[in-house]
């Protein structure tokens, strides 16, 4: 099994691709992509939305952490990192 997402600015082209592949492939058109690889999709009139919220979830849940308190922000902005000590 391969999945293959297809996507263009032009429904009537991606239709008319996607009638092209069924002629040469057994296939079977799952409709607009809702989920991808860890990656959750919401498409819309005002653009297509990506999100990982589940993917992190999941990532958590192995790691044993989920139950941690969450934070908006992962680590402090401008946090300049580096190997030595500042001193």
């Amino acid at each position: 099994m391969d999945d293959l997402i297809i996507s263009g600015p032009s429904v009537s082209d991606i239709r008319s691709f996607k009638s092209e592949m069924k002629k040469k492939f057994s296939m079977s058109d799952l409709g607009l992509l809702t989920y991808y690889l860890g990656i959750e999709v919401t498409q819309g009139e005002d653009g297509v939305t990506l999100c990982q919220s589940s993917y992190a979830a999941r990532i958590l849940e192995v790691a044993g952490m989920s139950g941690c308190n969450p934070c908006e922000m992962p680590m402090e902005c401008h946090l300049k990192l580096s190997k030595q000590k500042e001193g």
